[in-house]
């Protein structure tokens, strides 16, 4: 199942549709003929949860799976696209910087990595009990090991430099930060 973001702009004020479906292509020749208006996919995330999303941009709900197409919605679609050079993450403005961007044109799977990190905001925003230190250790340090370092099958990445800066960008800048009391962390 993926997240869909499908524009409706031919309203005299631009609607966004957050659904989500197994087939998006289908799903969008059904929408199409149940409305008068023009309407184009602008993104497809197989990785974000659709119910999450409503709670995110709930003031901005219109009505049902339609919500108001702001800069708001259109900078998180580009975030979680990775078009732009600063991601807001919280009231944080993180920069991409040009060795993050060098790494993630030699290894593009950093560019997932980073957008479901960047999807822990939205997903685990408001859990109480989270934990960052063992959700990244559960969930993506293995799969950073992978892709940067070391272990990279690209020898061009597999330097503890390169393996530092991809940890500060993703660990240190984009995890959220835990909310649990515990001593783990």
């Amino acid at each position: 199942m993926s997240v869909y973001f499908i524009l409706c702009d031919s309203v005299p004020e631009p609607l966004v549709k957050i659904g989500k479906a197994g087939n998006v292509k289908s799903r969008l020749s059904q929408i199409a003929t149940s409305t008068p208006f023009e309407i184009k996919l602008i993104a497809e995330f197989s990785y974000l949860d659709e119910a999450d999303l409503h709670k995110k941009f709930a003031h901005l709900r219109v009505k049902n799976e339609w919500f108001r197409f702001t800069d708001e919605i259109s900078s998180f679609i580009s975030v979680m696209n990775g078009a732009v050079d600063f991601i807001k993450v919280g009231t944080k403005e993180i920069k991409r910087t040009g060795e993050w961007k060098r790494l993630v044109r030699l290894e593009p799977r950093l560019m997932q990595l980073e957008k479901d990190i960047i999807s822990e905001q939205v997903i685990r925003g408001k859990d109480k009990n989270y934990c960052a230190t063992r959700r990244w250790f559960n969930e993506y340090n293995n799969r950073l090991d992978q892709l940067v370092g070391w272990f990279a099958k690209n020898s061009q990445i597999q330097t503890s430099k390169d393996y530092d800066v991809a940890l500060e960008h993703l660990f240190d800048n984009l995890m959220p930060n835990c909310r649990h009391k515990g001593i783990f962390c």
